[in-house]
Parts: C-alpha cells; structure tokens; sequence
C-alpha cells in the first residue's frame, strides 16, 4: 500500500494538470484509476472503442457524441492529460472572478469555455 502523495506520483505533470484543471489530487487519483481500468491493453491511451466500452455510455443516445469529444480535430487516441481536460468541462461551473488576471488563461469549467 502507500500514500496518496505516491500514487499520484505515478500521474505524468500532476501538478500542472490540477493547476489547468481545477481537479483535486484525490479526483485526479481517482480519474488515473478509471483511465488505467478503461486502457486494458496498457497502451498509455485510450481509443474510441475503449469509451465504447463504458455501459453508461453505451446505452446513452448522445453517448456517440460525448465519446467524439474526446478526440477533437480526428484525432484516434486521447491520453490521460487529454481525458482529464473534457472532464474538467463537466465541473460545476466555479465563481466567476472578475478580478482574475487577464494573462492567465480561463479555466476550464468556465462559462465561455463551456459555451465554446
């Protein structure tokens, strides 16, 4: 067994990911699980067909079209920096600041990046 810190040790750029997207460690842990689980060939990505392999997706009538979200501009595989981003849009919309700095980029669960 060990500690949270290390498994999320094992996530490529962590922190910056958490930064970009707002997630947790914890959430993030928990996210690298499901990717590890849905990548059963130990590819490093996951393709179309392993979303297709989500049930919940299966049996959803827009399940097609949230599964091509997560490969924008054709692209066949997503990995785990990739697959955290269009989670993030589905975050709960945070308070918006208005004093944010206008050098650092939206995050994105905001309201424009979510209309966009």
């Amino acid at each position: 067994m060990g500690s949270r810190s290390s498994h999320a040790a094992v996530i490529p750029d962590v922190d910056s990911i958490r930064r970009e997207t707002g997630f947790s460690q914890a959430s993030l842990i928990r996210l690298h699980h499901r990717f590890r689980a849905l990548d059963r060939n130990k590819k490093g990505y996951l393709s179309r067909i392993d979303l297709q392999q989500i049930g919940a997706l299966a049996v959803n009538p827009l399940g097609d079209r949230i599964i091509e979200s997560f490969f924008p501009n054709g692209s066949q595989q997503v990995d785990f920096p990739g697959f955290v981003r269009v989670l993030a849009h589905f975050r709960p919309v945070e308070d918006e600041d208005t004093d944010q700095d206008p050098k650092k980029p939206e995050p994105l669960n905001s309201r424009r990046n979510k209309l966009h």
